[in-house]
């Protein structure tokens, strides 16, 4: 098997691109888990949404709370000007994390792609933003808990994403180091994780974040098809464009 070559963190970045590092062979894969993997928005909007109302708080537009997931999870509540936003995480975990793996799906092409990836040897770890229990049910909801050794969530670490304890904590599960991975996720934060972490970071779409706003967040390359594209977006990574 031919290991994928992976060029090293800044050097494939189309918006600031200092000079190239050389390429680092790639063995670890670190992901994202909500939008990256699988899609659970509209059960974690419709429970933001009821929350909202029976708090007394401004109920949001749907687009509006599904771009804090992925975001640490008292930001929505803070946005929306809750008092107590760590009350309303508690409120929300307790109300809607049972429910939330009959409505959490695979989304297309990750279950083939994960496939073909541990075939070739990578290790993967999940790296997000939810509790441990929660990723770790969600996994098993749509039968991809198989290909990752480890699954590290924000109840393991200090601080969330954007910070760089999640990737941290899952290269350390893993025993690598950061220059021979490579963080995939959908959202500003993940960009934000990978970075501080001394790891690129490619981005799917379809999640939270929009194009335009993952390449002005540093997104060393885009997967526009999402994570299906990444077997093939490995074997190609020569270019040092998204």
């Amino acid at each position: 098997m031919r290991a994928a070559r992976l060029p090293s963190h800044g050097a494939a970045c189309m918006l600031v691109a200092p000079a190239r590092r050389g390429a680092t062979t790639l063995d670890v894969l670190l992901l994202d888990l909500d939008g990256t993997l699988v899609d659970a928005s509209d059960a974690i909007v419709d429970g933001v949404i009821e929350l909202a109302r029976e708090a007394g708080l401004p109920v949001p537009e749907r687009a509006f709370a599904k771009g804090f997931i992925g975001q640490p999870p008292d930001a929505v509540w803070t946005a929306l000007g809750a008092p107590d936003p760590l009350a309303m995480v508690a409120a929300f975990g307790a109300r809607v994390g049972p429910g939330l793996p009959a409505r959490t799906l695979a989304l297309p092409g990750v279950a083939d792609a994960l496939a073909e990836l541990a075939a070739r040897g990578l290790r993967m770890a999940v790296a997000t933003t939810r509790v441990t229990a929660s990723a770790r049910r969600a996994l098993e909801a749509t039968g991809l808990q198989r290909y990752f050794a480890h699954v590290v969530g924000r109840d393991l670490v200090r601080a969330a994403k954007p910070a760089p304890d999640v990737a941290l904590a899952a290269l350390a599960a893993l025993g690598a180091g950061p220059t021979h991975a490579l963080f995939v996720g959908d959202s500003e934060a993940d960009i934000g994780c990978a970075h501080a972490a001394g790891m690129p970071c490619w981005a799917v779409l379809g999640g939270t974040g929009d194009e335009r706003t993952l390449r002005a967040a540093g997104a060393d390359r885009i997967l526009s098809g999402g994570l299906g594209d990444l077997p093939h977006a490995l074997q190609h990574t020569g270019d040092p464009g998204p």
